[in-house]
C-alpha cells in the first residue's frame, strides 16, 4: 500500500490483508457502475430538479435506514446520536446530492462528468487538510492522466448559456462527496449516519423548493430505483470501501463511471458523446487499470 504516515502518527494506507482491499476495490467499482445510471433516469424524468431531488432522496433514507437497521440491529437510533461536528457534516451531504442533480439539468451528463473527473484530486486536498494523508505519486499520475481523458471528452463541445452554472454545481459535488468519503474512512459507521440525515436533509430542501407538478404512477417507478439504487446501493456501497482503502483512491476507482455514465445516456437517448468522449473514457479506463494493476497482481497471487 503506498500510503504515507499521517501528522497523527498513525500509519495510513496499510489496512490489512489483499483479500480486504480487494472487498473495497469491488464495492467502489460496483458502486460507481450503479452510480453511472443517475443521468440515464434524470433524462428519462420529464420533472424539475427540485422534485427530483426530494422524490430521489425519499426512496435514498428508506434505503439506507433499512441498510443501517442491519447493520446496527437494535442499535440504529443510537446510531444517530452524533456530536455537533458530525451533524454540520450533513450540510456537504446534502449540497452534494443537491449540486448533481441540479447540474444534469443544467447541462450534458458528459459537461457534469468532466467536473466530477477532479473527484481524487479534491478528495486527496480533504483527505490531506483533514488527516494528514498524503497520496502518493503514482494516485495523483493517474488522476492527471485520467483527468486529461475526461477533457478530451467535452473538449469539442459547443458552450450553452447554461452549461458553466451546470459545472459549477458539479464542481459542488465533487467538494461534498470528497467530505463524505473522507469521513466514512474516519468514522467508520458513524458516516451511514451522517450520509443519511445528510440525504434525509437533501430531501427536505428539494420539496421545499419544487413548484409541486403532479408525480405519476410513472415517475414513481422511476424515482424509486433512482433513490434505491443511486443514494442506497450505490454509496453504501462507496463508504463500505471507503473503510477499506484510501478515500482519494475511492474517488480515482470511481471515476469508471465517469466513461459509462454518457455512454449509457447515449444508448438510451441518443444524446451523442461524439468520438472525443470515446477517445477520453478509453483513457481514464486505461489509467484505472494502470493504477490497479500491482494490486490485481497481488490479488491474483496464490497465497
Amino acid at each position: 500500500m503506498s500510503w504515507r504516515r499521517g501528522r497523527d502518527g498513525a500509519e495510513r494506507g496499510d489496512w490489512g490483508m489483499a483479500e480486504g482491499r480487494g472487498a473495497g476495490i469491488a464495492m467502489v467499482l460496483a458502486a460507481g457502475l450503479i452510480y453511472s445510471t443517475a443521468g440515464l433516469f434524470t433524462r428519462a424524468l420529464a420533472l424539475d430538479a427540485w422534485t427530483i431531488l426530494g422524490w430521489r432522496a425519499v426512496f435514498g433514507t428508506a434505503f439506507m435506514l433499512a441498510w443501517m437497521g442491519v447493520e446496527n440491529g437494535r442499535g440504529t437510533l443510537r446510531a444517530f446520536a452524533l456530536p455537533p461536528a458530525s451533524l454540520l457534516l450533513t450540510v456537504p451531504v446534502a449540497l452534494s446530492g443537491l449540486c448533481y442533480i441540479v447540474a444534469l439539468k443544467l447541462t450534458t451528463v458528459a459537461d457534469v462528468m468532466v467536473v466530477y473527473a477532479a473527484m481524487p484530486f479534491v478528495t486527496a486536498l480533504v483527505a490531506w487538510a483533514w488527516v494528514g494523508d498524503v497520496p502518493d505519486r503514482r494516485l495523483m499520475t493517474a488522476g492527471a492522466i485520467a483527468l486529461l481523458g475526461i477533457a478530451a471528452m467535452v473538449g469539442g463541445g459547443a458552450a450553452q448559456g447554461s452549461r458553466l452554472a451546470g459545472m459549477a454545481f458539479a464542481f459542488g459535488m465533487d467538494v461534498g462527496m470528497a467530505v463524505i468519503l473522507v469521513n466514512a474512512r474516519r468514522g467508520a459507521r458513524a458516516g451511514n449516519a451522517v450520509y443519511t440525515l445528510g440525504t434525509a436533509l437533501s430531501g427536505v430542501v428539494g420539496f421545499a423548493l419544487a413548484p409541486r407538478p403532479a408525480v405519476s404512477a410513472g415517475d414513481l417507478a422511476l424515482l424509486a430505483p433512482f433513490g434505491l439504487l443511486t443514494i442506497g446501493l450505490a454509496m453504501a456501497l462507496y463508504m463500505a470501501g471507503a473503510r477499506r482503502i484510501p478515500a482519494a483512491e475511492v474517488g480515482l476507482i470511481s471515476m469508471l463511471d465517469v466513461a459509462s455514465g454518457p455512454a449509457l445516456v447515449w444508448l438510451a437517448f441518443g444524446e451523442d458523446p461524439g468520438p472525443t468522449t470515446v477517445v477520453g473514457g478509453a483513457v481514464v479506463v486505461g489509467a484505472l487499470l494502470w493504477h490497479l494493476a500491482p494490486d490485481m497482481r497481488r490479488l491474483l497471487r496464490p497465497a
